[in-house]
């Protein structure tokens, strides 16, 4: 403990030096920008995940259907129409000029994610913390949620685009304009679901400012493209997407690959049905501890939704006397933690949403000084499962055993139970001194 204390007190006087800084920032700044100019030169032979959402929009230009016209590589479109609308303009662009950009706004978006959670969690209290506090809220989050970020951006997904509006939503609500707030997390919602905890978390905090927002903005949201598409077509294609890709329950014959599949409805899927789990080497390999009945298997993605719903609404009863802090942004923060988990199909890019989570316990641990074996023990948990099991570490072959087991998806779960165990410790402190004994 006393090595650490050392630590701490070397690293804040390192900090607090201002041409330290200025030379850390820099590297920093040339490190992002090498990782960058990588990343691009690796898309140039790489089929980014991005160009399915420009071929969708080309689709919609073209007058063909988004969902049962393939993009150029065969693989499908599995979004709501508004994905395909909004990304009309980058697709009117080459396609590699257009993944350049993206991955760049990409980057942005996850840092802007960070500052906004910061200082919507904080508020005038961000001011008070060190510079070294300040610089580890912003890189420790990053560190820990390493493989999400780079997996996010080099596939040019669209999670960190979720992700930033959902965050956006929750510093307007923040600022007083819980109307605004509620309509960016409709919005979000309707680019990916992953917001419907963190609106859920809203309706149990009696926020329902925030909620109405959000009404608003999924009405927006769902109906924005029917100035494209027409109310009727639009409308088919909600339906089309909720039959066939929200609520189809068959993993192994979904439109998503089962072997990339890291959800938990994945793993269970493994474990209790016949079939292949992974591929290595071109064989195939079985997980099949149990053959259980296929309609069983169909109800557990709504059993662990509605577990998830249980937790978040437990969370707010438990500690909706304690600080904000605690009773608010732990719950959020405990929302997005879950959310990778509230759908049937989950990969790797997904737990990018983990970010605010790893925010807010890197706020406990670095500013509040939390003091807790259990805490400590569940972070490295999360760390072990998130980054330790990858492919890098431990192989090609145990990095799919471990994928195929649902190790970010169980992550998530310790992050979450870290959100959660804190709670307690800190249910009765007082938060607005940035120290806990």
């Amino acid at each position: 403990m006393i090595a650490i204390t050392n630590i701490r007190k070397s690293l804040e006087k390192l900090f607090a030096d201002e041409k330290f800084v200025k030379r850390f920032t820099i590297g920093l700044a040339i490190t992002v920008a090498v990782g960058m100019v990588l990343s691009v030169l690796k898309m140039r032979n790489h089929y980014l995940d991005l160009y399915v959402f420009l071929d969708a929009s080309q689709h919609t230009m073209n007058g063909q259907d988004i969902y049962t016209t393939l993009s150029g590589r065969g693989l499908p479109y599995l979004y709501l129409p508004l994905i395909a609308v909004l990304f009309i303009p980058l697709s009117m662009l080459p396609y590699v000029v257009a993944g350049a950009i993206w991955m760049g706004m990409s980057a942005a978006l996850l840092g802007l994610t960070i500052a906004m959670f910061v200082r919507g969690m904080l508020g005038g209290a961000f001011s008070e913390l060190s510079p070294f506090e300040k610089w580890a809220l912003h890189l420790i989050p990053v560190i820990f949620c390493f493989d999400a970020i780079t997996a996010e951006i080099g596939a040019g997904q669209v999670n960190g685009l979720t992700l930033a509006i959902t965050v956006l939503g929750l510093f307007l609500a923040a600022r007083g304009k819980k109307i605004y707030g509620g309509f960016a997390l409709g919005i979000a919602f309707v680019a990916k679901v992953f917001s419907a905890p963190v609106i859920a978390y809203q309706a149990f905090s009696g926020r329902m400012k925030v909620v109405l927002g959000a009404a608003i903005g999924l009405a927006v949201g769902l109906g924005l493209p029917s100035l494209i598409y027409g109310p009727q077509k639009n409308l088919d294609y909600i339906v089309y997407w909720t039959t066939n890709i929200a609520f189809h329950t068959d993993l192994r014959t979904h439109p998503l690959s089962f072997f990339g599949n890291g959800s938990l409805q994945a793993v269970i899927a493994r474990l209790f049905s016949e079939g292949a789990a992974f591929v290595y080497d071109g064989k195939l390999y079985s997980m099949t501890i149990a053959v259980i009945d296929p309609t069983i298997l169909k109800w557990t993605g709504l059993a662990i939704e509605f577990s998830i719903i249980l937790v978040l609404f437990a969370y707010r009863m438990i500690f909706r006397r304690s600080h904000s802090i605690v009773s608010y942004w732990g719950g959020v923060a405990l929302a997005l933690c879950v959310a990778p988990l509230i759908t049937n199909v989950t990969e790797r890019y997904h737990f990018v949403l983990l970010l605010p989570g790893y925010v807010y316990v890197t706020y406990l641990w670095i500013c509040v000084r939390l003091k807790g074996k259990g805490f400590y023990a569940l972070l490295f948990a999360t760390f072990a499962l998130s980054t330790l099991t990858l492919r890098i570490y431990v192989g090609a072959y145990l990095g799919m055993v471990f994928w195929s087991l649902g190790a970010p998806s169980l992550a998530a779960l310790t992050l979450s139970a870290a959100i959660f165990y804190a709670g307690f410790l800190l249910r009765n402190r007082d938060l607005d001194k940035l120290a806990v004994d």
